[in-house]
């Protein structure tokens, strides 16, 4: 003789589900207050809490189906947006054999309990979709009461719902096993995989093998996680020795920073790591973004795709930030040279070097220059300086403007005027600033950002302030 369920036993049996279906009846089908739900005698702490929640969520016990909340084409890109959907279709199809002939359906849900798919059975498939445990469905706990991949959304848990566990009596027809499949970037529930078949086919092994697919499906999802923290890292290489006067930062698609160059200051890591949160998951797709950061920086976004998903990419920032408030005033007697000390010896650390001998003649000439661009306009020419010149820095390497401001008329071409002249022949010629940075090897945003560092102007003629 089978014997009364207790409070933490699953009823699986016939007599355990008639014990069930009157404590049901009694709380549920009688319309009892939240009180006498959470204080039910014989029924399982994880369904009274629900039962709780849906009485809370206003779910009607006698609803005949759930809502469909997703049509065709909805369902199509609900299921190209879902970033582990792919993944876990694929682990589902390596693990079929499990499955076959055994009365139930695999199914799976986004983050808000709406079916994206269902395979399995064929009796089980046409009986679930009678009450539309189908695909567009929505299972959310709060919209159709206690269901396993409901509960498993809403508490972050594997669980196995049998019968009249369910807090609508339509599904009491039914079991289902659900997981959670978490999302090993944020650490978050992105969605959840259940099994469901007849009410009588319930048995233990049951949720043992939804957990087995949602473990084979969170590894593969961890895997590939890994491949591409790899290809962001690569991008991170890359654009360091492209931009090696700038600062550069590796994230993840959750914020997390995988790498930074020195001219990265933690708070302004912090700050463009909230920025990607906040994105939740939507960052562009488009490279050479411009960034804002506050009201005096700003970056240059650069995405990595993989299989038309931004997992992650890196942010270019101009350069070291400016002693604050100094932008903008003009400099005091002295105060030049004070600054150019302060900026050659951090773009030196930011190249990697010590920071080199400068000759007597180049302080003087730094002096002489009325730099209209002020202390942002100074540190601009000592970082193209710097990139430009090995060992000693001298008078010829300075930009023919300064030179002459010191009193040096010549008719040397330093890298950096040759620089600026191969720039303003291509926009000039060029018929588009697109056109312009396609011939010069870069982006359009770079190709402004580099005439802005300069002290250009964009048009059809250019000139130096």
């Amino acid at each position: 003789m089978a014997h009364s369920p207790t409070a933490d036993a699953i009823p699986y049996d016939a007599e355990a589900q008639r014990t069930q279906a009157a404590q049901w009846s009694a709380l549920v089908g009688a319309r009892r207050g939240s009180g006498a739900l959470l204080g039910a005698k014989g029924v399982r702490e994880v369904v009274r809490t629900s039962w709780y929640r849906s009485a809370g969520a206003r779910v009607t016990p006698d609803l005949p189906m759930a809502p469909v909340v997703l049509d065709e084409s909805a369902l199509h890109d609900a299921t190209q947006r879902t970033d582990w959907y792919a993944v876990a279709t694929e682990a589902i199809d390596r693990h079929r054999a499990m499955r076959e002939g055994d009365g139930h359906i695999v199914t799976l849900f986004d983050g808000e309990g709406r079916m994206l798919s269902a395979d399995g059975d064929p009796s089980a498939l046409e009986g679930l979709a009678a009450i539309n445990f189908r695909p567009g469905g929505d299972w959310n706990e709060r919209t159709v009461g206690t269901n396993g991949p409901g509960i498993a959304l809403a508490t972050g848990q594997p669980t196995h719902i049998v019968g009249a566990e369910h807090f609508c009596e339509r599904w009491h027809a039914w079991h289902c096993a659900a997981v959670p499949i978490k999302d090993p970037v944020h650490g978050r529930v992105a969605g959840a995989l259940d099994l469901s078949g007849f009410r009588e086919a319930a048995h233990p092994h049951t949720l043992n093998l939804a957990i087995a697919l949602g473990v084979a499906i969170e590894q593969t999802l961890t895997a590939r996680e890994y491949e591409r923290r790899f290809a962001i890292l690569q991008q991170f290489q890359q654009l360091s020795s492209k931009y090696a006067g700038d600062g550069v930062l590796a994230v993840d698609r959750a914020g997390h920073v995988l790498g930074a160059t020195p001219a990265v200051a933690k708070p302004v890591q912090d700050a463009l790591a909230v920025l990607v949160r906040h994105a939740n998951g939507c960052l562009s797709k488009e490279s050479a973004v411009p960034v804002a950061i506050g009201d005096r920086r700003a970056a240059t976004w650069f995405p990595v795709v993989m299989a038309h998903q931004v997992v992650g990419g890196c942010f270019v920032l101009d350069g070291a930030a400016l002693p604050t408030g100094s932008e903008g005033i003009p400099f005091q007697p002295g105060e030049v040279k004070v600054y150019a000390r302060r900026f050659f010896e951090a773009g030196a650390r930011d190249l990697g070097r010590l920071s080199p001998p400068v000759s007597p003649a180049v302080w003087e000439a730094l002096q002489a220059y009325h730099w209209p661009g002020n202390v942002k306009e100074l540190k601009h020419v000592i970082r193209r300086v710097l990139q430009q010149a090995t060992g000693e820095i001298r008078l010829e390497h300075l930009p023919a403007a300064i030179r002459e401001a010191y009193g040096v008329v010549d008719a040397h071409t330093s890298a950096i005027d040759a620089e600026d002249r191969r720039l303003i022949e291509v926009v000039q010629r060029a018929a588009t600033m697109a056109d312009a940075a396609a011939e010069l090897g870069i982006t359009r945003s770079t190709l402004y950002r580099r005439m802005e560092r300069y002290g250009l102007r964009p048009g059809r003629v250019l000139r130096r302030d």
